[in-house]
């Protein structure tokens, strides 16, 4: 089992250097400080946090050059299925509660304004826009934190829509604690679209789905063009079969001699059916499986559910950690390597594939497995 770990730990520590990253250049139209419009490409890291600055050339192949905010005011990225449009936030601070951006934090006080406390950063990064209209653009950053953060730029102006949670004490003696939330960015939208279209008042969750489709609403009531061209990634699902060959190893202990115990190994073939959940972001590195395995030399069904992390960027190979549990709940966790995420060999350790007061029973199980449809 040890020896299995740290194997484990070793390849995946060295992963990054075995496989590297390997990032597509698609095309882009990039826009200076003044204003002119350059078509080129742009390296596409599918960023899970907002990038500080992109690397750019004038063809695939060719140099590449590196530019930030104070050089770049905006670049779009096209592809099959794909657009999106970027902006530079300038100087702009943002604040976090508590040294490590804990929105739920504890903070003991006896007072409401000083319940919590806040970490303010500056900075100079690109920004997604995710919906936008005539003199309106709702803007995401992804900090530092993985968190999302919205933006509304009217007329070129731009304000963070803030809102942020926290714990509190109404009395720090008798431990009474209680939440506090602050929903800003209601305020925000009720003074930019008018209080006849919008109270703060008003449930809204503080997500890019709920108030761009707002915004959507605001503009088409108002007569304002929307930009329709803006696509990100999508969730996607694809099938999985896949066939394998588990080892078995039973201790048994034996009643005859006391505590004394011997083991012994099967090996079981199996097949299986399944669905994959692929997740957007970082060129869909994050999955969710579901399979039902039949094992015919015992005639056994069960059942799996599995998360897949990838490595590698948009490497044509990767390799992979798997973690996931069993019929009921009997936790494994693997590494592999796939082909352009289509293909894969996986293998991983299920230390309690079966328990009980004389036997114990784990399983080391290897498996192929076959995406089909599309999962890139």
């Amino acid at each position: 089992m040890k020896k299995r770990l740290v194997f484990f730990a070793f390849f995946l520590g060295i992963s990054p250097l075995l496989f590297g990253q390997n990032y597509p250049m698609l095309k882009s139209t990039i826009v200076d400080l003044n204003g002119n419009t350059k078509e080129g490409y742009v390296e596409y890291q599918d960023w899970l946090i907002s990038p500080e600055h992109i690397y750019y050339g004038e063809s695939i192949d060719g140099q590449k050059k590196s530019g930030n905010v104070g050089e770049i005011n905006s670049f779009d990225i096209t592809a099959e299925g794909l657009h999106r449009k970027f902006i530079a936030l300038r100087n702009i601070y943002i604040s976090y509660i508590g040294a490590n951006d804990d929105l739920n934090s504890v903070v003991a006080s006896t007072t409401y304004e000083f319940g919590h406390e806040f970490e303010t950063e500056h900075i100079n990064m690109f920004a997604e826009v995710v919906f936008e209209s005539e003199g309106l653009q709702l803007i995401q950053l992804i900090d530092k934190y993985e968190k999302s953060r919205l933006f509304l730029s009217v007329d070129g102006v731009i304000n963070e829509l803030k809102s942020y949670r926290y714990m509190t004490y109404s009395d720090v003696a008798a431990s009474s604690k209680y939440e506090v939330r602050n929903t800003e960015y209601k305020k925000t939208l009720e003074k930019v679209l008018g209080a006849d279209f919008f109270s703060q008042k008003t449930q809204l969750d503080y997500a890019v789905r709920p108030i761009a489709a707002l915004l959507r609403k605001y503009s088409k009531e108002k007569g304002q063009a929307i930009n329709e061209d803006l696509h990100k990634a999508k969730l996607k699902f694809s099938g999985l079969f896949g066939v394998g060959l588990g080892r078995l190893s039973f201790e048994e202990q034996n009643l005859e001699f006391g505590d004394k115990s011997y083991t012994d190994r099967a090996l079981l073939a199996s097949a299986s059916v399944g669905a994959r959940l692929n997740i957007p972001g970082d060129f869909y590195n994050k999955s969710i499986d579901f399979y039902l395995s039949f094992q015919p030399q015992i005639e056994r069904l069960s059942y799996r559910l599995q998360y897949n992390q990838y490595f590698g960027g948009n490497s044509l190979v990767k390799p992979k950690f798997v973690f996931g549990f069993e019929n009921n709940l009997k936790l494994y966790g693997g590494l592999g390597v796939s082909w352009k995420r289509q293909l894969a060999l996986e293998a991983f350790y299920m230390p309690k594939a079966g328990y009980d007061i004389f036997q114990k029973v784990s399983l080391f199980q290897t498996n192929l497995v076959y995406t089909i449809g599309n999962n890139n």
